[in-house]
């Protein structure tokens, strides 16, 4: 149940939906974000208007989010792709500016569902992973698409040091045990743990449980009995899993959307691909080529040559082959992304 709380709303320039997920900074201009976790009452006025007005149009959901989004008159709003918030405001707000940024990438398998649920809305600007995203989405959200990659990944500032991770495994620990995801990322798990063994070296864990979008949903102590039993010897450390991936020499991933984001800055990422090998729907969509020698299949010996081709390769090397690939986007500090905000902001 959410919190009623009576706290005072400033006018901003940008208004942000999607509980703060991108961390986009914007110094220049005024800028908050809704708390969904709670029902401010300080936009009452507007409440009892809207209620009036279009309790027989709106859903109550709708018109609260309506009614929040008056008290602080922003210029823009944004959103994720998961949300869909944004989506759904350009219904009710024409004279804000929505925008709606992709969270992930998508499978093959969810794409009905994003069809289904977002088909015949519209926002005034749309940012995606690819080109790729842009074709799939423009044939049923009406918008201005601009590909520029992750937002997340964008913002966050890494420099990359001396290694000091040889390497990161990035968890995708699920606690249905019964499910196909489950089994594989076991597998991989089982793989990283023989081939640190064979070159002696500690790995190191990217922790899922301690993502704040994943707190209430993962258990920490779970999690890490499941690298005891199946990884035995490893390290992990309560440290944003973007700053680990910097430190690390390779990172190993079964389906991470973090993975994805690594390969557009140029880490070296070993894509361990056996769902998509069973479902073929369950393949990351970006690396569908036979001779994408980042993405490894079975059997199990071809992978564990292959990681050890990746993992002593030479970063020159590295770096020259991977940009024979189409890579999702990479905005350093959502350089663009920012300039196109302070246009729309100065010439409302």
């Amino acid at each position: 149940m959410r919190k009623i709380v009576i706290r005072r709303i400033k006018k901003v320039d940008i208004l942000f939906l999607d509980e703060n997920y991108s961390n986009l900074k914007m110094s220049k201009f005024s800028s908050d974000y809704l708390n969904f976790n709670e029902i401010n009452l300080f936009c009452l006025k507007f409440l009892i208007i809207n209620l009036v007005r279009k309790l027989f149009s709106l859903s109550i959901k709708d018109i609260y989010l309506k009614s929040i989004i008056e008290a602080y008159s922003p210029k823009i709003v944004i959103d994720h792709s998961i949300n869909g918030r944004a989506l759904r405001v350009k219904r009710y707000l024409k004279n804000v500016f929505c925008i709606t940024y992709q969270h992930s990438f998508f499978y093959d398998w969810e794409k009905k569902t994003y069809k289904k649920r977002f088909k015949g809305l519209s926002c005034d600007l749309f940012i995606t992973f690819s080109t790729k995203d842009t074709e799939f989405l423009s044939k049923f959200i009406k918008s201005k698409f601009i590909s520029l990659g992750s937002i997340k990944n964008n913002e966050i500032n890494l420099q990359r040091s001396k290694f000091k991770i040889p390497i990161l495994l990035i968890s995708e620990f699920r606690r249905r045990e019964k499910t196909l995801h489950y089994k594989k990322f076991r597998e991989i798990t089982e793989l990283t743990r023989i081939f640190c063994a064979k070159n002696k070296i500690i790995p190191f864990v990217a922790i899922n449980s301690i993502r704040k979008d994943k707190k209430k949903k993962i258990s920490l102590e779970q999690e890490i009995n499941f690298f005891k039993k199946y990884l035995r010897v490893f390290k992990w450390r309560k440290i944003n899993n973007y700053k680990l991936s910097s430190q690390s020499k390779m990172t190993i991933a079964l389906s991470s959307n973090l993975a994805v984001e690594l390969l557009a800055r140029g880490f070296k990422t070993a894509l361990i691909n056996l769902v998509g090998e069973v479902k073929k729907n369950n393949s990351i969509p970006y690396y569908h080529k036979k001779k994408t020698f980042f993405v490894l299949n079975s059997p199990r010996k071809k992978i564990m040559n292959k990681l050890d081709y990746i993992y002593y390769m030479e970063n020159s090397l590295w770096k020259k082959k991977i940009k024979n690939f189409s890579h999702i986007m990479f905005d350093k500090n959502n350089k663009k992304f920012k300039t196109i905000i302070q246009n729309i902001i100065q010439k409302s």
